[in-house]
């Protein structure tokens, strides 16, 4: 039973990751940034983070969040 509820957390996890990622990627389109690339270069990042990000295999740092949350014009809790 222990290790069912360690695999739910694992899920539950994932989930988080992957829905601050749709949060990130669907920002970054409504705010008119047609590319990765685009977002990339006004965020003073590279491409692969914005990517990264994107598909939940990492996370912004907390000046970042602020960043993209003035750059999409997004609240910071709309996009963690």
């Amino acid at each position: 039973m222990a290790a069912n509820d360690e695999q739910q957390g694992g899920t539950e996890q994932l989930s988080g990751a992957k829905l601050m990622a749709e949060r990130i990627g669907s920002a970054r389109r409504e705010a008119g940034y047609r590319t990765a690339q685009d977002f990339a270069e006004d965020l003073e990042v590279s491409v692969w983070t914005v990517r990264s990000w994107e598909s939940g295999k990492s996370q912004p740092r907390y000046d970042v969040l602020r960043e993209i949350s003035r750059l999409t014009s997004r609240p910071m809790g709309c996009v963690v």
